[in-house]
């Protein structure tokens, strides 16, 4: 634990290989960039980007607190998990992990957190710093908390982000992996996704009691984004359908099947043209990096289909 018990500031700038005046410089003149960027089901996600010196801060922050955070890690959690080479429950921890917990369940139900980094406040951050995990000096725990959040919430585009969401929600996922055994339910959270799955009907006291919670530790619920799924009816969890086995989507395929067709009959730069929508013809650069897009699209169809038939030993399921 880097950040435990840390009681005075020198300790603080030790451990982030930086003196006082640098260390102070750096909170009062924290700039981030803003700019936006498409989402893929339509509008824009604000990004608030942090200059070099205060981003390569935030990721040697980030790196320590991974390491912790990796000795925490309830199994329920499947996003921003930095895999630790000593710490075998952080090793193929994503989409595939999280969606292989529900695979042909009768009740899928998915929860998305509304403006999840922004509803983590600067008070969270200090009281996660000051509480049992790590035991700061309130004035430590401030300054790291100032070092690692923008508006007073954090940042969307910061790379200690991720990592401290996670210890933010630690009391919450507990809470709710106990509201699930209970109930005989299966949860997982991805980020700001969480599901639930059930061979039972998913009982709406149940429920009430989980947007309870959630509310409860400040965080809103996503109305466009909150669904319940019978088996009848296509369920999917983080992008992969979990109906009978893992798979991608249909779209998926036939994208992915309509660019090797493609490139079959018109060879790959006549591809690189199509997929980019270019007017001008490709040149080497916008064919390396069509080549390295499919590549991408290819190898996780590949990953997806050798994962669809495989256990996954990281968690145990609740039937």
């Amino acid at each position: 634990m880097k950040f435990y018990g840390i009681n005075y500031i020198n300790d603080l700038c030790s451990l982030l290989n930086c003196t006082r005046k640098e260390l102070f410089e750096l909170i009062q003149n924290r700039q981030y960039t803003q700019f936006t960027i498409p989402k893929k089901k339509g509008g824009f996600r604000l990004i608030e980007s942090p200059d070099e010196k205060l981003k390569k801060t935030q990721r040697g922050i980030a790196d320590l607190l991974n390491e912790d955070y990796a000795n925490h890690k309830p199994k329920c959690v499947h996003g921003f998990v930095k895999h630790i080479f000593h710490v075998p429950s952080t090793k193929n921890i994503g989409i595939i992990s999280n969606a292989k917990n529900h695979v042909a369940k009768k009740y899928v139900w998915n929860i998305d957190l509304q403006d999840f980094f922004h509803s983590i406040t600067i008070v969270k951050v200090r009281n996660l710093f000051m509480g049992n995990i790590f035991k700061m000096e309130r004035t430590s725990a401030e300054v790291l908390a100032l070092l690692c959040t923008h508006n007073k919430k954090l940042a969307v585009g910061s790379p200690s982000s991720p990592v401290l969401s996670n210890f933010v929600l630690l009391n919450l996922d507990e809470t709710l992996q106990q509201i699930a055994n209970i109930n005989n339910l299966t949860y997982s959270r991805y980020a700001d996704d969480l599901t639930f799955s059930s061979n039972e009907i998913i009982q709406t006291e149940t429920m009430s009691e989980i947007r309870m919670n959630i509310e409860s530790n400040g965080f809103k619920l996503n109305p466009l984004k909150n669904r319940l799924k019978k088996n009848t009816q296509k369920q999917s969890v983080t992008g992969l359908k979990v109906n009978v086995k893992l798979n991608v989507d249909r779209k998926f395929k036939r994208k992915l099947r309509a660019i090797n067709h493609d490139i079959d009959c018109n060879g790959i730069a006549a591809a690189t043209k199509k997929y980019f929508k270019m007017k001008s013809e490709a040149s080497k650069d916008d064919i390396s990096k069509f080549v390295h897009a499919y590549n991408g699209l290819s190898n996780y169809y590949s990953l997806v289909v050798n994962n669809a038939n495989q256990k996954f030993e990281g968690y145990e399921t609740m039937n």
